[in-house]
């Protein structure tokens, strides 16, 4: 059996959440190597400075270009011990992707996936379109989803009688789908949350100025839940969430880091 300081057992972990960084530094405490996979440049600053095998950028095109890196990494003989998909919790379609494609070349593969919070006193929707069957006369509905279903959401609330604004992230594909959804400039903003002591204090003042009475969110877990959630009860406001997309059948889900380290971390003592 290898000894730690020997150990070269090699982890490719694609994240898209706040805990990636922590993963990785746990990893490499105990001597593992750490190969990282990130959409934009943006998600790649809370890794600088950790010792990374690779960083890679960039998104995967989908099952047959991870089977590429997979085999490559066997070929060069820095095959991975362990794919670890900390992708975000409603990116499912690289999570399906990397589960066929580890499960055709029968590599080892585990998701990891926030607890599950679902407070009673929350409106729940499969997606956004449901609330086109809502009463929401005069309503003020804040979007805090992303880009990819804004214009959508705008339109369900809009059309269920709602007064609709957005707070986007301040990024090329985010202004492009808010430009396109119908919302009037002053019902828009650009903000990126800040992970600091102030987290949810823009959040929070935009829904003051806006005079919000209603807020949706994506049912995610972690920080960014955390926070509308704390807002929504503190100011008196509906929160309705999108409710998380249910796992793949078959794929193993862990929910803490140390159980991780704890299940597969054998074999470098």
């Amino acid at each position: 059996m290898h000894r730690r300081n020997n150990c070269h057992r090699h982890l490719w972990l694609l994240s898209g959440t706040g805990e990636g960084p922590s993963i990785a530094k746990a990893f490499l405490s105990r001597g593992w190597k750490v190969s990282v996979s990130l959409v934009s440049s943006q998600a790649a600053l809370p890794y600088l400075g950790i010792n990374l095998e690779h960083l890679w950028i960039g998104s995967l095109s989908g099952i047959q270009e991870i089977q590429e890196i997979l085999k490559q990494g066997r070929s060069s003989n820095s095959q991975f011990d362990l794919v670890l998909d900390a992708t975000h919790p409603f990116a499912m379609q690289i999570t399906f992707d990397l589960y066929h494609a580890c499960s055709n070349l029968d590599q080892q593969i585990i998701r990891f996936d926030r607890s599950l919070d679902s407070p009673g006193w929350a409106n729940y929707i499969s997606n956004v379109e449901e609330l086109s069957l809502q009463n929401l006369k005069q309503k003020r509905f804040l979007f805090a989803i992303g880009a990819r279903n804004l214009r959508k959401g705008v339109r369900s609330a809009q059309k269920a009688g709602a007064i609709a604004f957005a707070r986007i992230l301040p990024t090329p594909e985010g202004l492009r789908e808010a430009l396109a959804s119908n919302l009037c400039n002053e019902n828009l903003a650009l903000l990126r949350p800040s992970h600091h002591k102030s987290l949810g204090a823009y959040e929070e003042a935009l829904c003051r100025k806006w005079s919000i009475t209603s807020v949706v969110c994506r049912q995610s877990g972690g920080l960014i839940q955390e926070m509308w959630q704390k807002i929504c009860l503190k100011n008196k406001l509906d929160l309705w969430m999108i409710s998380r997309p249910k796992n793949i059948n078959g794929l193993k889900i862990i929910r803490d880091i140390d159980e991780i380290l704890e299940k597969y971390d054998y074999g470098c003592n």
